[in-house]
């Protein structure tokens, strides 16, 4: 009996296909949302809610009295309509 794989014109076996995993971006992610303002309104700035709140801390300076000034910045991460992701596999997209 023959071998089932596909010759090609030269009488080669070809080489098995390379299988690519697909990683959706985030407009096609449940996890992609808007933040919702405290009035109610949705604003521009679009989460990835799979992912929790960071916090960031950043030096910046001193005071009249020596103490270091540090500012701090929390929040869902910020992310892109077309950023790809790699957290979770294509089948957990919409």
């Amino acid at each position: 009996m023959s071998d089932p794989k596909v010759i090609d014109k030269r009488n080669e076996p070809r080489p098995e296909k390379q299988k690519f995993r697909v990683f959706p971006t985030c407009r096609t992610c449940i996890h992609f949302d808007n933040f919702i303002l405290p009035n109610g309104q949705a604003s521009k700035e679009n989460i990835c809610v799979f992912n929790p709140p960071v916090t960031h801390a950043q030096i910046r300076g001193e005071d009249e009295n020596g103490n270091v000034i540090f500012a701090y910045s929390h929040g869902w991460p910020i992310v892109y309509p077309g950023q790809r992701c790699s957290k979770h596999v294509d089948r957990e997209a919409n």
